[in-house]
């Protein structure tokens, strides 16, 4: 049937080399107080294999709306093409003032190419369609800002959200589905981890408007009260109050130990606010978002905020406090960065909460990314992995759902944050378009390609920590392969003794 249908589409096309293939580009773009009307833009449609010094003009078909239609030929059926909108330039325009206001240090030499990622189709149908929204003009530092001030009743203080937009949505505010706008981040503790938040935005702004970078928000979460410096008023959003004594399963015993020993005692004293986390996190959905998203363009007809892209992100008590944010309140946020998360709190209790999330059925689950310091001690390590394998236990898929990485080095210093901090961008948001640098940036590396990771089991004695990283493998047949390669590799060694893992004798005789 596949073959046939591939038949009849191929001789509706015609001879076999003609351009039969019909790409409608519709390019949304503002004309008023633009690049169009200030600078004489007039906008056209690229892509490889069309005449890159004069592609194909887009026409007026509405206010802030105009198309192109590519004649593309038949041997791209069911492939992928790139697009790019350009623009030709008014030469008598270009130095007027009323051009450089709108778009800054535009010269005459070439035709300005959007900024941002290029477009990458689906695969091409005989009679296809693609929507963008371009923007041409953005410098580094010429990003926007949006702030949203509440009240929070459930902590009792004043909530300031600084929101950095990008520029792509300051010079293109055309109405757009939710899911096209940029994904918004709200990051908890910016006090104490990023000193000058300005320029770290400003360097992530550098690659989203040079392809390297989806355009993202990040909306930084301010206390009133609350400095770097300041801990014991310091809010922490946690969904239980502190426990003094607790017991664990086998599995998380490691992070009793540790909690009854000097984990409980550092969380005594002041006033943290336990237990108010998930009245917080409706404030922030309620109130800071709303006024957040009055900065951005406008959804088009019949798209509702079901289909934003709402992340939370934050290191140690921040990263409990998004993933508290991402299990308690599922549906409203859907991608989580957990900075070495403190999930030993009260006896690791917040591992519970994995049970909230799924992914499989007719929908996509969350999307977590999970960052740890492979200096931050064993405590970290293993709680980082058991959450890993927690995840992969609900459905979902390393590589694509969830993802972990222990940076080689880092420690719970703020100034190794930066670097982590971008790795952990790139990932969850970067594109293609590292690919010409020698290296893609983007790529995930699987647990067991991660030499911090692999190299310190190896060294470990005999025992339980090897068996945590085993234990996340069990998804996937290539997975369980590599798992059980790598294990062989360690009892041949001389370095794991059979009798040490899991399992029972038939197990152990199998391994053996």
């Amino acid at each position: 049937l596949c073959l046939a249908a591939a038949a009849a589409a191929m001789a509706a096309l015609g001879p076999r080399g003609a351009n039969g293939l019909e790409l409608t580009v519709g390019v949304h773009y503002p004309e008023k107080g633009s690049p169009v009307e200030s600078c004489g833009f007039v906008l056209r449609v690229a892509t490889p294999g069309v005449d890159a010094e004069s592609p194909p003009a887009a026409e007026r078909k509405g206010p802030d709306y105009f198309e192109a239609t590519l004649k593309l030929p038949d041997t791209l059926l069911y492939t992928q093409v790139s697009l790019a909108v350009v623009a030709s330039l008014d030469a008598g325009l270009i130095a007027s003032a009323a051009c450089q206001a709108v778009c800054k240090r535009l010269g005459p030499q070439g035709m300005p190419v959007m900024q941002g990622p290029y477009v990458r189709t689906e695969p091409l149908i005989p009679m296809g369609k693609v929507d963008i929204w371009p923007s041409f003009c953005g410098l580094s530092n010429a990003w926007g800002e949006r702030n949203a001030t509440f009240h929070s009743s459930a902590i009792g203080r004043g909530v300031q959200v600084v929101a950095r937009l990008p520029w792509s949505v300051l010079e293109n505010p055309t109405p757009r589905p939710a899911s096209v706008l940029p994904p918004i981040i709200f990051r908890f503790n910016s006090e104490w981890y990023w000193p000058v938040p300005e320029a770290e935005y400003t360097s992530w702004h550098d690659l989203m408007l040079n392809g390297m970078l989806e355009s993202v928000i990040v909306a930084e979460i301010y206390v009133d009260g609350i400095n770097w410096r300041e801990w014991n008023k310091q809010p922490i959003f946690t969904t239980q109050d502190l426990t003094n004594e607790c017991t664990c399963t086998p599995e998380l015993q490691f992070i009793c130990d540790s909690w009854n020993n000097h984990g409980y005692w550092s969380y005594t004293g002041g006033d943290h606010h336990f237990g108010k986390a998930a009245a917080f996190y409706d404030e922030l959905y309620e109130q800071a978002l709303p006024q957040v998203l009055k900065g951005l363009p406008g959804r088009t007809v019949g798209s509702t905020e079901e289909g934003l892209r709402l992340g939370v992100w934050g290191y140690c008590i921040g990263g409990l406090a998004a993933w508290n944010a991402l299990t308690y309140r599922p549906g409203r946020f859907n991608i989580a960065y957990l900075g070495s998360p403190a999930l030993d709190f009260d006896c690791g209790a917040p591992f519970g909460a994995a049970q909230n999330l799924s992914w499989g059925g007719g929908g996509r689950g969350p999307k977590v990314y999970i960052d740890a310091g492979a200096a931050e001690g064993e405590l970290m390590d293993r709680q980082t992995l058991v959450l890993m394998r927690k995840l992969q236990e609900q459905g979902a898929i390393e590589g694509r759902d969830v993802f972990y990485e222990r940076m080689e080095f880092g420690t719970h210093q703020g100034r190794s944050l930066l670097r982590r901090g971008l790795r952990g961008l790139l990932v969850l948001f970067g594109t293609d378009g590292l690919a010409g640098f020698g290296k893609d940036t983007t790529a995930y590396t699987s647990v067991l390609g991660q030499a911090s990771i692999t190299d310190g089991l190896a060294a470990e004695p005999a025992g339980s920590p090897l068996v945590f990283a085993l234990s996340l493998l069990t998804t996937g047949l290539a997975s369980a392969l590599a798992a059980l390669v790598f294990t062989l590799s360690l009892i041949r060694s001389g370095r794991l003794r059979v009798g040490d893992l899991r399992g029972g004798p038939a197990f152990q005789s199998l391994l053996s």
